[in-house]
């Protein structure tokens, strides 16, 4: 009997227990969300309708009308969510917005809304959950499967606008979570291209902080620029042209011509393509280029012009993001103007280190020859600076201790190659004239070049061998006696390697690869052609006497060199001395 009644007794605590077990978890439409929430506030470990509800936020199947239903509760009841049971708020965070409906996103809204004025600490990770949707493929896709997509980012700007007035100290907190969030520079093209473009319409916003992002942007730019040499982007296509030769059959895809083969310099491309349409935006740039908004366009380009200062003019080979000032200049004279002064400023400035300088100077030189905007007046106007400043460098040191030394004259030979390449691509325009030909014969050239800093010996071969052939074809300096004399004393090889006689220089507006931007550069840009009364032929003839013997000399045409993706100097970033 006694055996009986264990037996029996250890059966009904068997059946409590399965009765226990057997408990239904409710569903979506039976939940009590302030009950949910008080659960999550106790100290039971057993939160039954706390994860059921979290599970019925995250669930793909949970209609819009139910999730508004429980959106709209958890918002009566935020005195409920601290922090040490805020995982509500990363299930809320976690939403599929884009595929929801205009009601959702509402609600969504109201909801971190007052979630952020109650909890500031929430604020950082509402910003990084909308910064996620900015570069997801449903906020760039063109595929129609996104109802209402324009408005539904829209909405989410909206938030943002709202954080930022209800919240004082919030831009700081946006403008380090952007930093935080930002992708690494392999991520998907479009995605990086898509956040790039909300962020722009960010700064439209926070003012203040428009500089900060600006930077952050270009920075991030920037890395994808040095990670897309132009000789790796032309390797990448002529290998593709190389593919296709042979063409596929008819049922292969069509390939995108804006596409670039190299991957990083495509999303390079698709990133700058969203800040030139920002430009033009914020600018109001007509159809013929035309700034309808004066006032705007000044202060995006003192905005560019200290982004420049900062992260491009440093930053050696750098070859597509300085273009951004390039177009800015093209749009009215007076930041053209402001462009040049403010080069022209660090050139002269002497606390400035000589780097910069002679950085600065390759810039001048670049945007004169280069720009097809740039008014001839104005070249020669800044042929003239260069050239009284020249003179009167040469002027302040004895002769008797003049040497030549690229690292104490740096910034006296960084300006005469400016001079001489300037020349080259504009002489027949300066020289159509008679006027134009007393203008050059002012500038005392022959001054500069036969001084005894001697110039040509260190200045970029190409540059000097084609200022030497149209010189003299006006007579205005004849140095092939000075080019033969500098190729019989040539210096040792070692003073060549410690870089005493050697100027290293680029040319930052040389030719632009990029399609999709290219439409906004090529316009404006002047590609180098030789003059008709110039032939190549009778150039050849005469650097025979001077290059032939020369291994450091550039072989192939001058024209292809000055034509070539960084003209002369580009293929030889440390082009030795002519001799």
């Amino acid at each position: 009997m006694a055996g009986t009644a264990i037996l029996r007794k250890s059966s009904s605590s068997g059946s409590q227990l399965a009765a226990r077990v057997a408990f239904e978890v409710p569903t979506a439409e039976e939940l009590d969300v302030e009950e949910a929430l008080k659960e999550a506030t106790g100290e039971s470990d057993q939160r039954v309708l706390y994860r059921a509800l979290i599970n019925a936020i995250k669930s793909p199947e949970t209609s819009d009308v139910m999730l508004i239903r429980l959106l709209r509760q958890i918002r009566s009841n935020l005195r409920l969510i601290e922090r040490h049971n805020d995982e509500i708020c990363g299930a809320i965070l976690k939403i599929d917005l884009m595929q929801k409906s205009m009601e959702v996103l509402h609600t969504f809204a109201r909801v971190t809304l007052d979630l952020t004025s109650l909890h500031p600490y929430f604020l950082r990770n509402l910003v990084s959950a909308i910064l996620r949707v900015f570069m997801s493929s449903d906020a760039f896709s063109e595929e129609p499967t996104i109802a209402d997509r324009k408005e539904k980012l829209q909405l989410l700007h909206s938030i943002v606008r709202e954080i930022v007035r209800l919240v004082p100290l919030s831009p700081a907190t946006i403008v380090s979570t952007v930093a935080d969030i930002y992708p690494y520079l392999k991520h998907d093209g479009q995605g990086q291209a898509s956040l790039v473009r909300h962020l722009l319409l960010l700064c439209t916003y926070l003012p203040n902080h428009r500089l900060e992002l600006l930077q952050l942007l270009i920075h991030k730019a920037l890395q994808l620029d040095l990670h897309s040499p132009k000789e790796e982007i032309e390797d990448c296509e002529d290998e593709d042209e190389d593919e296709t030769v042979f063409p596929m059959d008819g049922s292969a895809k069509e390939k995108d011509r804006e596409g670039l083969k190299h991957p990083l310099a495509d999303t390079l491309d698709r990133v700058l393509l969203e800040v030139y349409m920002h430009i033009n935006d914020q600018c109001g740039v007509a159809e013929k280029g035309q700034v309808t908004d004066w006032v705007k366009a000044k202060e995006l380009f003192k905005d560019f012009l200290t982004v420049f200062e900062h992260i491009i003019l440093p930053t050696y080979k750098c070859c597509h993001l300085q273009f951004l000032m390039f177009y800015l200049s093209s749009l009215r004279p007076a930041l053209l103007e402001g462009f040049l002064d403010y080069l022209w400023k660090k050139v002269q400035n002497p606390n400035t280190s000589s780097v910069m300088r002679q950085a600065a100077s390759f810039y001048i030189g670049s945007l004169l020859a280069r720009g097809k905007f740039v008014p001839l007046s104005t070249v020669q106007d800044c042929m003239a600076l260069l050239c009284k400043w020249g003179h009167f460098y040469v002027s302040s040191h004895g002769e008797g201790a003049v040497q030549v030394d690229v690292r104490r004259h740096g910034t006296f030979y960084a300006v005469c190659q400016t001079i001489l390449y300037v020349f080259v691509f504009h002489h027949k325009e300066l020289t159509a004239t008679n006027k134009g030909l007393q203008f050059l014969r002012s500038l005392n050239l022959e001054g500069l070049v036969m001084s005894p800093l001697n110039p040509l010996r260190v200045c970029t071969p190409a540059v000097v061998q084609r200022f030497a052939n149209v010189a003299r074809h006006y007579q205005l300096v004849y140095c092939y006696t000075l080019l033969e004399r500098n190729r019989r004393n040539a210096f040792p090889e070692a003073n060549v390697e410690n870089g005493l006689t050697t100027l290293e220089c680029f040319f930052p507006f040389d030719p632009y690869l990029l399609p999709r931007t290219g439409k906004f550069i090529h316009p404006l840009y002047r590609e180098f052609h030789a003059s008709g009364e110039e032939s190549d032929e009778e150039m050849e003839e005469d650097e025979a006497g001077i290059a032939d013997d020369d291994p450091k000399c550039p072989g192939g045409s001058l024209v292809e060199m000055f034509s070539y993706g960084a003209s002369p100097g580009f293929k030889q970033i440390h082009p030795g001395p002519l001799r």
